[in-house]
């Protein structure tokens, strides 16, 4: 004997499955303005993508013109304080300035006697 009763049974609940969920997806793919796979939620999704895109690429523009306007130097400023970089950048700026203060008070401390 190939297969004993057991296996039988499974193997039939396994084919019934299968065969049903098929049937089921086919019915529900021949009409695409309802059921599960609908036409209308995927085009909700696809308009909704393209309202972030658009969002986005505006977004992009406002800091491209905000760059031109604000000079090369300050562009330059913001993407070295905006990336990847920024921790080490701020640290450099901070021991700078740190060491700065004392030196700018003494410039002081002599044009005031």
């Amino acid at each position: 004997q190939f297969l004993n009763s057991l296996q039988l049974r499974v193997l039939f609940a396994l084919i019934v499955a299968v065969c049903s969920g098929t049937a089921t997806l086919c019915l529900d793919l021949t009409d695409p303005f309802r059921g599960r796979f609908s036409v209308v939620t995927a085009t909700a999704q696809i308009v909704r993508l393209e309202d972030l895109l658009v969002d986005d690429v505006d977004a992009a523009e406002r800091l491209v013109d905000d760059a031109q306007t604000q000079g090369v130097l300050d562009a330059v400023f913001f993407h070295t304080l905006t990336s990847g970089f920024a921790a080490p950048v701020r640290a450099v700026g901070d021991v700078v300035s740190y060491a700065v203060r004392p030196i700018s008070r003494r410039k002081r401390r002599r044009t005031d006697d």
